[in-house]
């Protein structure tokens, strides 16, 4: 990342609005590395063991200041995968 680079933001929702999407925290618990990109917008990321056992299927996961749904996990290797929906590709500078 270098002055100038796109970010994504995802603005927090107002607690008088309607609760609809995911509900995530803001606080940074690892890092990842992307490890492939399918032609099908599955995105398959590596992270540390310690973050690893905390990932459920279906959960909230937050990259990239973008909120996803996690579609597996590969605990073996320390990896798990999220599906990129077409408005999310759209909207966002992930893939």
């Amino acid at each position: 990342m270098s002055i100038g680079s796109s970010i994504n933001i995802e603005f927090p929702m107002r607690i008088e609005g309607r609760i609809d999407g995911h509900l995530v925290y803001g606080h940074v618990y690892g890092v990842a590395q992307i490890v492939d990109i399918s032609n099908s917008n599955i995105i398959r990321i590596k992270t540390e063991k310690d973050v690893i056992k905390y990932l459920d299927y279906k959960a909230p996961v937050t990259l990239n200041g973008i909120a996803l749904t996690i579609s597996d996990i590969f605990p073996e290797n320390t990896e798990f995968a999220v599906k990129i929906i077409p408005f999310t590709s759209e909207t966002n500078n992930l893939i």
